[in-house]
């Protein structure tokens, strides 16, 4: 498995308690959700885009979910949306199965969709609007959340490992079993007692341990694995650990449980869906310590409204930190390239071409994805968030 992060000079920033980080690296900072190209896809255009954030609920009533529909569409028709990109959202909100959860919808004047996830057990209000940029935090907080991961259930014969792809996409699993089956049965007198039969045993253990690693090993580099959460067997579990590649990006979780039908499997998935938040959280806890470790002259890192978007317009930034939050009502303009981005009017006014003002965080969140940056979205109440609200770690030094 290799480091995938663009940060690697950085420096780090490991959580005193929570998940334990292979290496010292900074893991990717884009969890899972839309490839580069979908992101883009939803932020690109200049002109407005309709969005919403609809719950799903869990109502089986045509005639509510018809109502609902219609209501969007007028919603959407009042804050400037085209009856096309207005008409193609209700239909989804329409189309989607009732489940708790969040439908995150983007559509053109023209009536293409541009982008459209269910965000499970998404706890959100109701959002919808058009507006150029679409604000996209949310969606990608929501798949920051839901990081690519691999689960291993380890014993000495081997193991169950099941993997995503991240951002509620579908899991798979398959069984590895050892090269080696003398695991505990005694032979001759003495059992245990023989040291010849506990060097074999111990042996047999190791090579099905090493068999276990290379199975994930490869599994994680398919789904492009951040998380990585073993269970099972404490002996199994150590010697798993040894054998796994040094993977700078790959945060390690350990719960409780194990493959033997002991009642762990009723809440393993609960369990593994805490270790993802407390992961997602060492992932931005890094992140922003590497940010106040790189600041200043000369460094990799910038804060600040003014710094952050001569760093954007630079196109010198790897990934930028955000902390939107709702009364903000900040504004910068933005052109239609990836680093078409200016604090105020009269810079954009000096560039001659088109542009368009929109808010703050939004087109700094465009420009990062146009220009192939990752971008963090920080939660509110998370300590030491850069100053503004708004900050990035760069790819090089300013000149």
């Amino acid at each position: 498995m290799t480091q995938r992060s663009e940060e690697q000079q950085a420096g780090s920033g490991g959580l005193a308690n929570g998940p334990r980080t292979r290496g010292t690296g900074i893991g990717p900072a884009l969890a899972a959700g839309p490839t580069l190209a979908a992101a883009r896809s939803i932020v690109a255009p200049l002109d407005p885009v309709a969005y919403v954030y609809a719950s799903l609920g869990i109502t089986t009533e045509a005639d509510e979910r018809d109502l609902r529909s219609r209501g969007s569409v007028k919603n959407l028709l009042r804050q400037g949306a085209s009856e096309k990109a207005a008409t193609a959202i209700a239909a989804r909100i329409a189309a989607a199965p009732p489940t708790p959860a969040i439908l995150a919808a983007f559509a053109a004047t023209d009536g293409t969709m541009l982008y459209e996830q269910i965000l499970a057990d998404a706890e959100l209000p109701d959002e919808s609007g058009c507006q150029s940029p679409p604000p996209v935090t949310r969606l990608l907080a929501w798949e920051q959340d839901h990081p690519p991961y691999l689960l291993v259930v380890t014993d000495r014969t081997g193991a169950d490992i099941t993997a995503a792809a991240g951002a509620g996409q579908p899991e798979q699993t398959w069984t590895v079993v050892g090269p080696d089956d003398e695991i505990e049965r005694k032979q001759g007198p003495g059992g245990w007692s023989q040291p010849a039969y506990q060097h074999r045993v111990e042996d047999s253990w190791r090579h099905n341990a090493s068999r276990v690693a290379e199975e994930v090993a490869t599994r994680a580099a398919a789904v492009g694995a951040q998380v990585l959460v073993l269970s099972g067997d404490v002996r199994a579990v150590q010697l798993l650990s040894e054998r796994l590649p040094n993977d700078h990006g790959l945060l390690v979780h350990h719960i409780t449980g194990s493959r033997a039908a002991d009642g762990s499997q009723a809440t393993r998935p609960r369990r593994v869906e805490q270790a993802l938040r407390e992961a997602a959280e060492a992932q931005t806890a890094r992140l922003l310590n590497a940010l106040h470790d790189n600041l200043g002259p000369g460094g990799l890192a910038v804060e600040d409204v003014k710094d952050t978007l001569d760093a954007l317009a630079c196109g010198r930034v790897a990934t930028l930190l955000v902390r939107p939050f709702s009364a903000d009502s900040r504004v910068a303009w933005f052109g239609a390239g990836p680093t078409d981005v200016y604090p105020d009017h009269d810079a954009a006014a000096l560039s001659g071409a088109p542009v368009r003002s929109g808010r703050l965080i939004d087109v700094a969140v465009r420009s990062a994805l146009l220009s192939g940056a990752h971008v963090r979205v920080i939660p509110q109440s998370t300590p030491a968030e850069p100053v503004g609200g708004i900050g990035a770690l760069c790819r090089y030094a300013a000149p």
